[in-house]
Formats: structure tokens, C-alpha cells, sequence
């Protein structure tokens, strides 16, 4: 169930608009923190505050539209994204064969937090960011089969909630097959873990265990 605010404020005086509003402040606090869409808020202390005040209040609850809506505007946002935030910094002339790249937060690009290969970068930015589910409300990607990757895709929807921020793509290499691109992975997977990066690739956990035993 969603507030309609605007249907409720004008069922009170601008006295009681500004009581209301200083009554809210934690549940509109605690709304931003909770997701992608900053108008959902906590419908028990809504309804407790207009109690406490004796005044009806109105709810709305979302249908597939809205649904279908925010997740429109989730993909276009995603889009409009992958066509600026995509860089590539190898050394060769002609990408070609398999891209060594890596992601990273917007806000600290110097701060590497996954490592990948693929043939067709462009399309494996995609399928991350909408493997991410942006426009879902979960806390936790339970959707994502393998829990091992869990961490990266949070990561993505954390980043989201956070200021819509998305992470940028920057692409190291290109390698010839995909033999060498398992090779530039791992040697690129090591560089980061030896600068104490904390990367969210099943194989920084493996390392990080290793370095436990030793």
C-alpha cells in the first residue's frame, strides 16, 4: 500500500499540514533508506500519526501499471547509462577476441570491486545491471541462483538506492581467445586483491580463505 499524500494534506488545515509533516520526518527518513522509490513509506506510522490526530487518511495500492512503469524507467535509465559509462582503456587499436574489465562505483573509480571477461562487453554491462532487478523492492537479490554471486549483484542495488548510481565499465585488455582471457582474469584478480581492493569475485573469497590458513 502506497500514501496518497497529496489526496491527505487536503483533508487538513495548513496547522495540521505542518504537525503531520514533523510527525513523519523518521517514516519519510526511513523510506529513502529503503529503496529505489523514495515515495514508499512506512504505512503503520502513517496511519498511526492520522489516528493520533483523528483524521482519515487515504491509501493507494500500486497495480501492474505502476509496476510496469518503473520498470521502463529503470531500463532507460540502464541504457542511457551503458552508452556513457563504458570506457576503453587497453592498449590496442582494434578491440578484438575477449575484454579483461572491471566495476566500479562512479563515486570511486580508483576503488576496483569486480573483475570479468567477456567477448561482447557492451552486452555483459546489460545483463549485470539487469540481472540486478533495479526496480524491485527486495533487500537481497534472491532471484540470482548461485548465492556466490549475491554479493555483486547487492552490491549493483545498493549503488542504486544510494543516488541511482550504476557502475562504470572500464575495459583493461583485449586477449586473443578465451584460454588467455581465463589467464588475464585470474592475473588481474591477484593484482587487485595484492592493492587490498575488496573485490566481490567468488575467487578474491577463495584467496582471501587461502591467505587465512597460511
Amino acid at each position: 500500500m502506497l500514501w496518497d499524500q497529496a489526496a491527505f494534506l487536503s483533508d487538513l488545515t495548513n496547522a495540521s499540514q505542518d504537525l503531520f509533516q514533523r510527525t513523519l520526518s523518521k517514516a519519510e527518513e526511513h523510506a529513502v533508506r529503503a529503496g529505489p522509490t523514495p515515495a514508499r513509506l512506512d504505512c503503520r506510522a502513517v496511519q498511526a500519526a492520522a489516528m493520533r490526530m483523528d483524521v482519515p487518511i487515504r491509501m493507494t495500492t500500486p497495480t501492474k501499471a505502476d509496476h510496469s512503469a518503473t520498470k521502463l524507467r529503470v531500463r532507460q535509465r540502464i541504457r542511457r547509462h551503458v552508452d556513457h559509462e563504458l570506457y576503453d582503456e587497453s592498449p590496442q587499436t582494434i578491440p578484438a577476441g575477449f575484454a579483461i574489465y572491471s566495476l566500479s562505483d562512479p563515486s570511486d573509480l580508483c576503488t576496483v570491486r569486480y573483475i570479468g571477461q567477456s567477448a561482447a562487453p557492451r552486452r555483459r554491462l546489460f545483463q549485470h545491471l539487469n540481472a540486478a532487478r533495479l526496480w524491485m523492492p527486495a533487500d537481497r537479490p534472491w532471484w540470482i541462483r548461485d548465492p556466490k554471486l549475491r554479493p555483486l549483484y547487492g552490491w549493483i542495488r545498493t549503488m542504486y538506492r544510494d543516488g541511482t548510481r550504476l557502475p562504470t565499465m572500464v575495459i583493461w585488455e583485449w586477449t586473443v581467445c578465451a584460454g588467455s582471457a581465463r589467464m588475464a582474469e585470474r592475473a588481474r584478480i591477484c593484482d587487485c586483491l595484492c592493492r587490498n581492493f575488496p573485490l566481490l569475485n567468488v575467487e578474491a573469497e577463495r584467496a582471501t580463505g587461502q591467505r587465512l590458513l597460511l
